[in-house]
């Protein structure tokens, strides 16, 4: 509205129409216009994943996000912590469903009959010669990541010590993951 009163997505709710509108409405102290039945019924958007958590196949989303507003079973399968995302939602969810939600840090890829999501739980830590090349060690971590069966867009952020802040190489692999560099003295690593 155009006293602020109301902060409506025209543009859709998804994919982050709505949370603009509740962002917009908290600055001028207005009501945000949510309309999509996921948000209002069940309080999440299966398409707005919490901050760092990646999608292996977003277009699971509406079949997932239907059975839930129709009641269907649906089971919740987390070998990782969902960080009350689902959990704190006051869904039910039911082993013995055939459509699932996975909350893994695992490289599995996902089931046909499932939404699979990768939040970020893993650090990286990483080390590496003075003017290593950065392809030499994208391609160490993509094998030890693949041994571990991690994958990763579970990765968090690349970490290393601080005397390795100017390495090209490790600030190359986090750009390349999509994560924050983050760099540590000898003391905090004690």
């Amino acid at each position: 509205a155009e006293d602020g009163s109301v902060a409506v997505p025209l543009l859709g709710g998804h994919r982050g129409g709505n949370a603009l509108a509740v962002f917009l409405a908290d600055q001028t102290g207005g009501i945000p216009a949510v309309t999509t039945a996921g948000e209002l019924r069940l309080g999440l958007a299966l398409d707005m994943p919490p901050a760092g958590w990646r999608m292996a196949n977003r277009e699971m989303t509406k079949t997932l996000m239907a059975a839930l507003l129709a009641g269907e079973k649906v089971a919740l399968r987390c070998d990782v912590s969902d960080d009350g995302w689902f959990s704190g939602a006051g869904l039910e969810f039911h082993d013995d469903a055939t459509l699932s939600i996975r909350v893994s840090a695992a490289a599995t890829p996902p089931a046909d009959n499932e939404l699979l999501f990768h939040p970020p739980v893993l650090a990286l830590g990483v080390g590496c010669e003075r003017h290593a090349e950065a392809t030499e060690l994208e391609a160490l971590v993509t094998k030890t990541l693949e041994e571990h069966n991690l994958s990763p867009w579970a990765v968090a952020c690349v970490c290393s010590f601080d005397l390795k802040s100017d390495e090209k190489a490790v600030r190359v692999l986090a750009e390349s993951l999509g994560v924050p560099a983050r760099f540590f003295d000898a003391e905090e690593l004690t």
